[in-house]
């Protein structure tokens, strides 16, 4: 940004993070730029979001299917405030997709709750399953076309 006014700037970076969306980059770079666009965005132009408005600018354009969106909301009971949370959700779900889709296992808190997931990324379709050993609550295996 080198010879721009301060005020060009501000309009820059903050140009930057709310128009940016994923395109083709993987969910890794996303989740990297993301933060990288949002921290220029905090420096140059004294930007300030909550988590709740950071999470809903990540999901927009991360370029993930409604579905999986949807998916991943219900994983965090609808709140929104989780950033930290969803973004990690979401590069545990870009580690499964390059793993040519395997099961993906992800443990909350210190119980032995258990989600399947197979992400279908470029389609948006995926399958996935739900099993609590505590309770021993299996859940329907979810689909989603």
């Amino acid at each position: 940004m080198y010879g721009l006014q301060d005020q060009d700037k501000t309009t820059v970076a903050l140009d930057s993070f709310y128009e940016f969306r994923r395109g083709h980059l993987p969910l890794a770079e996303y989740a990297q730029e993301f933060d990288h666009r949002y921290e220029s965005s905090e420096d140059e132009a004294g930007l300030h979001m909550n988590d709740i408005g950071k999470a809903y600018f990540f999901l927009r354009g991360s370029g993930l299917g409604d579905k999986v969106v949807d998916d991943i909301k219900l994983q965090m009971l609808g709140d929104m405030s989780q950033y930290k949370e969803i973004r990690s959700l979401v590069l545990k779900l870009a580690l499964a997709n390059d793993k040519d889709k395997e099961s993906l296992n992800i443990y909350q808190d210190s119980s032995d709750f258990i989600y399947k997931l197979r992400l279908d990324e470029a389609s948006g379709i995926y399958s996935g399953s739900w099993h609590d050993p505590t309770s021993g609550i299996q859940r329907p295996r979810l689909k989603s076309m």
